[in-house]
């Protein structure tokens, strides 16, 4: 499987799916080359099955308008 691949397969932009693969493979959790779990990846992936988790996607924070500040003197 390739990025293009897998960001098509789980619906998540190719940028996005790529600074994913690269922090896990900082962790030691995956092999980027090759996208293969790690022995370690497996273990932590393994317990994880019978979470429940969230969005892939964090939504999107609303910015709040600008206040009008009163200056301290």
């Amino acid at each position: 499987m390739d990025l293009e691949t897998l960001a098509l397969e789980i619906e998540v932009r190719r940028v996005d799916v790529r600074k994913t693969v690269s922090a896990l493979h900082r962790e030691g959790l995956l092999d980027a080359l090759r996208l293969r779990l790690s022995m370690k990846g497996f273990a932590l992936g393994t317990a994880m099955l019978r979470k429940d988790l969230g969005p892939i996607r964090r939504p999107e924070q609303v910015t709040e308008q600008p206040s009008a500040r009163v200056e301290a003197a």
